[in-house]
């Protein structure tokens, strides 16, 4: 079992419950030269995961897209020096570190580069332009549909933002292994335990979410082409 409290997710692994259908893909997060596609699967939901529980965990809820006007930018290098330089202007504004998230994303025209930036607090519109000062730019709240909670609406910021990772792993051959940032220092705290009983494993997950049972629970066995141990997440809305 591993909790993350910050992020209110908690996943249980069942040790000893692979499929026999999932010999030929390995349970671990060494790469296969047999099944690269298997590979690049698992490593894009690695990547998808991450980016939900680095959002919930601090409070991402507001989405911006930051563009270039011509000549563009077309080199995902340089891209990345852009974002690094408006990272530094917008820190020395706030006078300390903030959690964040970019994911980057080729123009329909397979040539442009723009970027998506995820975070936490209110910044102008106006001001996002000023600070960036490379070409439109647009920023938006996110909010549930179906919940009113902070950990719901960073939820779905972090799905839009996970679409972009996808397109990312899709064009791997522009941006290579740099699908994604995020603020260093701000991970969520996680905490394992391995349990000899599920309830047990539950218990111990509610504890630690102050005896708050999950909102929502997910499990792999509904999941037809499901590869690898059966696994169960739990998710709390605050």
């Amino acid at each position: 079992m591993i909790v993350f409290p910050e992020a209110g997710e908690a996943t249980m692994t069942f040790i000893g419950s692979a499929k026999p259908s999932s010999a030929a893909a390995p349970l671990s997060d060494e790469p296969s030269e047999r099944d690269p596609s298997a590979n690049r699967r698992r490593a894009e939901s690695r990547a998808r995961v991450s980016v939900r529980r680095y959002c919930a965990a601090n409070g991402i809820d507001r989405l911006a897209s930051l563009t270039f006007a011509p000549p563009f930018c077309t080199d995902p290098d340089e891209l990345r020096r852009h974002l690094a330089r408006f990272v530094r202007r917008l820190r020395y504004e706030r006078g300390k570190k903030f959690p964040y998230v970019w994911v980057p994303e080729l123009h329909k025209d397979g040539v442009k580069l723009h970027a998506h930036f995820g975070l936490n607090s209110f910044i102008a519109k106006d001001r996002l332009a000023e600070l960036w000062g490379h070409g439109w730019t647009d920023i938006r709240l996110v909010r549930s549909r179906e919940s009113r909670s902070p950990a719901d609406h960073s939820r779905v910021t972090a799905r839009y933002l996970s679409k972009y990772v996808g397109k990312a792993f899709d064009e791997s051959d522009t941006f290579g292994c740099h699908r994604y940032e995020v603020a260093q220092g701000c991970q969520p705290r996680c905490d394992r335990r391995v349990f000899p009983s599920e309830q047990e494993a539950r218990d111990w997950a509610v504890s630690l979410m102050g005896d708050a049972l999950p909102t929502r629970v997910w499990n792999s066995t509904a999941q037809p082409d499901w590869e690898g141990p059966d696994v169960e997440v739990a998710f709390w809305s605050s």
